[in-house]
């Protein structure tokens, strides 16, 4: 999982909404749903970060497994959905994939919401590889719904809002990639510069309450 707050260089992959000096202003109040979309059931195994307030030993018997404190394995029935228990709003930080371990050769969501310091950042991942098409719905409340991915596989996803191309660890080039990827360009990354790639591959909301969708698309 990416230290979104401790890597600056990230800023260069996002969209801003609100500004840095009233992004802890207000409480957050966001609710984050996991959604299978298709017509089995499926497992969904997420690692939480070090500093995530919602983690396995707060949600329990959510978990139908777990390893330690940072990791939780949950099941999604067919067409169905399973809400994250948080009802303080508490801080969370996570990557989620569905039918595989948050590892190599999986498709990541990660998603972090209610920092009481910063912006709320959201990405779909394939830094690590690609195993499942994940979209993430950010809906403000009241406000417009504004959707990351799918990808639309594990290649051609240069011009797909919201996702990290496959090794891409820094949007448009594999600077330290994991999982055996080499380093250098990739005709795979997005075009344009660490400063200012030409599609955004992290996204960064202010707003305070809304719902945020983890989606298993068909």
């Amino acid at each position: 999982m990416k230290k979104v707050l401790a890597v600056l260089g990230l800023l260069a992959c996002v969209v801003f909404i609100g500004s840095v000096s009233d992004a802890g202003a207000a409480s957050k109040q966001k609710r984050v749903v996991v959604k299978n979309q298709q017509s089995s059931p499926v497992t969904a195994s997420v690692s939480f970060a070090s500093d995530s307030e919602v983690n396995a030993g707060v949600l329990g018997t959510f978990c139908k497994s777990s390893t330690g404190k940072l990791n939780c394995v949950f099941d999604i029935p067919a067409n169905g959905s399973k809400e994250i228990p948080n009802p303080g709003y508490k801080y969370l930080n996570m990557a989620l994939a569905f039918k595989a371990n948050v590892g190599c050769g999986s498709t990541k969501a990660e998603v972090t919401v209610n920092n009481p310091k910063w912006y709320d950042v959201l990405d779909v991942s394939l830094v690590d590889g690609f195993n499942e098409k994940i979209q993430i719905n950010v809906t403000p409340a009241g406000g417009k719904t504004t959707v990351l991915g799918p990808p639309k596989g594990k290649s051609g996803n240069q011009k797909v809002f919201g996702v990290f191309p496959e090794g891409c660890d820094v949007c448009v080039e594999r600077r330290n990639p994991p999982c055996g990827y080499s380093k250098g360009k990739s005709p795979e990354c997005k075009a344009g510069t660490e400063m200012k790639p030409d599609v955004v591959c992290q996204y960064q909301d202010n707003s305070n309450n809304g719902m945020i969708e983890v989606i298993l698309m068909p």
